[in-house]
């Protein structure tokens, strides 16, 4: 039986994501952000200039037994967020369909937000002295279009839709790759449950 309402997820097949970077620079151009967005507060001396940030995990190993693959990364829009609670003006909110959304112009860049994600999903924007984070191109969305990322992704890594529609495409690769559906390491603790799901990776131990 479909939910009352939507609750969208995504799932990535990292046997499928050949690095290309597409999502990258769809993410971009479509949500107008500059080549450098912002640093995440953990990682000061890395500088990410994207929502979504494709990472090389590997080689590993030695030759000939060898092993590489993409890890393509986004905001997670957990249910039970820990980003909205953590926040103190409501600048960080949840819609119904589990979106997580950011307004700039509540947010004081108290950086309470970026202590509360687990996943280092939320960057501080020294231009704009405000966080900065993937909202799932929620205008696209609404209007029955995929995030940028998405419909721009060249090999259908990344599968978004309706989880609580059993025929919806996600749901549908949950179930057929239910045994190879890698979890997010959450912290101790932490109430985040990531709406993001993995395929394992073939080609490493991903």
């Amino acid at each position: 039986m479909r939910g009352e309402h939507k609750r969208y997820g995504m799932v990535m097949d990292l046997d499928l994501c050949v690095g290309c970077r597409g999502c990258e620079v769809a993410c971009r151009q479509e949500n107008g952000l500059k080549p450098h967005i912002g640093e995440p507060l953990r990682l000061k001396t890395q500088r990410i200039p994207y929502w979504t940030k494709v990472e090389t995990v590997g080689p590993r190993g030695t030759f000939p037994d060898v092993d590489m693959f993409y890890f393509p990364k986004l905001c997670n829009h957990c249910e039970d967020a820990p980003c909205v609670t953590a926040c103190p003006t409501g600048a960080m909110t949840q819609r119904e369909d589990g979106i997580v959304s950011l307004d700039r112009r509540r947010c004081i860049a108290c950086l309470q937000c970026v202590d509360a994600c687990p996943f280092q999903a939320i960057f501080y924007d020294k231009d704009e002295d405000a966080v900065s984070k993937c909202h799932l191109c929620a205008h696209r969305v609404d209007h029955g279009l995929e995030p940028a990322c998405v419909s721009s992704c060249m090999t259908r890594c990344r599968v978004f839709g309706d989880l609580n529609d059993p025929d919806s495409a996600p749901s549908r690769l949950l179930r057929e790759k239910e045994d190879a559906i890698m979890p997010l390491p959450v912290p101790w603790g932490s109430p985040a449950q990531p709406r993001v799901y993995y395929v394992r990776s073939r080609r490493g131990k991903g």
